[in-house]
Formats: structure tokens, C-alpha cells, sequence
């Protein structure tokens, strides 16, 4: 378990005899047993390393990448339809400047045809300082900004405050909007609306 742990891992792929493999499965700690897969493939035996293995391997991971975009999308339309309750989600340029300003967003989430993944945004110096208008930058404390594309200034924003990225597939039909313009983030903690 500390290796795992230490890791950073986020998926295991257990190999080995197929008599065995249950047995190590079941005494595996229950945190280590729910990102566990198996597969029939490989063993310690010479010429085990094939490439049915690593096909293996991949389609494993592929899965898993695949489960936890599906997972994030799913907490990020429940998240920006939260009637009533402070927005967990946030999309748009203006949003998400603010949200990275503020180093709430928790997962980025950056769609590949989105149309503002281009969108102008400002940077300075430090990662925090981003701004969805040059005369906002300034305000932050940068006097020389530089314009960016807004993709790169909340991805350098997520890099530097720890945040996940996940890259969703293009739209199709039934998903066009997600999230809107290509670009969204789960929040790590969210504003109580203003009291009236």
C-alpha cells in the first residue's frame, strides 16, 4: 500500500497466475482493491511481457480515463444547475478567470472544439494574475500583461495551484453544451449567494 501511495497512481493492473490473481485481489486493501483491474495477460515467466499485455495496459487506462471524464461531466452538469444553492460548476472565460483568480477550480475541464479555448485573456508574472480584460491585469498588480489564449492561461493557473485536468471528447448532439465554449471547472469551494 505504500508504494501505490507514493506513487501517485490513480489505477493498478494486476497480472499474474490466473490461480493467484484472485487471491492477491482479496487481500489487497480495500482503497488499493477499488482502483484495481485485471487482466490474463503477463506474469513473472520469461516472454511475459507481450504485447496483448500492453494492449492490456492501455485499454485498461483508456477505460479508466474515459470513467473519470464521464464522472467529472456528470458532477459538472448537476453542479452548474444547482438550483437554489451556489454554483459547484462554473463555464465562460469571465467565470473561470475569476474562479482561477480566486484558486477555486478543482478539476479544469477543457474541451478540443470549444470556441474559446482562444478567447484573449491577459496574464502577468504570477500565475494568479489573469484577467479577462488587459485593464484588469493591471489591477492585479501587473503593469506590462500579455495576451494569451485562454486555454493556456487556466491551464498555467490549474498547473500552479494543483488542480486536475481533464481534456473531454469533442461535442456531439446530445452534449454540445458541455461544457459551453469548451471550457469549465468544478470548484473546490463555492460563494454563498449575496443575501438580499
Amino acid at each position: 500500500m505504500t508504494c501505490y501511495e507514493e506513487s501517485g497512481a490513480e489505477l493498478v493492473v494486476l497480472v499474474g497466475d490466473v490461480r493467484e490473481r484472485p487471491a492477491v485481489l482479496e487481500r489487497l486493501p480495500d482503497a488499493l482493491r477499488d482502483v484495481t483491474v485485471t487482466t490474463e495477460h503477463g506474469g513473472r515467466a520469461a516472454g511475459s511481457a507481450s504485447p496483448a499485455l500492453e494492449e492490456a495496459i492501455e485499454q485498461a487506462r483508456r477505460e479508466y480515463a474515459q470513467r473519470r471524464v464521464e464522472e467529472a461531466l456528470g458532477r459538472f452538469r448537476a453542479g452548474r444547475s444547482s438550483a437554489g444553492r451556489p454554483a459547484e460548476a462554473v463555464e465562460g472565460v469571465p467565470a473561470l478567470v475569476e474562479a482561477a483568480q480566486e484558486h477555486r477550480i478543482g478539476t479544469l475541464l477543457v474541451r478540443s472544439d470549444g470556441p474559446e479555448l482562444a478567447t484573449e485573456t491577459w496574464v502577468g508574472a504570477e500565475p494568479g494574475q489573469l484577467a479577462a480584460r488587459r485593464t484588469d491585469a493591471r489591477a492585479l498588480g501587473e503593469g506590462d500583461p500579455v495576451a494569451v489564449r485562454a486555454d493556456d492561461a487556466l491551464l498555467r493557473a490549474a498547473a500552479a495551484t494543483a488542480a486536475d485536468v481533464l481534456f473531454v471528447p469533442p461535442a456531439d448532439e446530445e452534449e454540445a453544451d458541455l461544457p459551453t465554449g469548451g471550457l469549465g471547472a468544478l470548484l473546490r469551494w463555492t460563494h454563498e449567494p449575496n443575501a438580499v
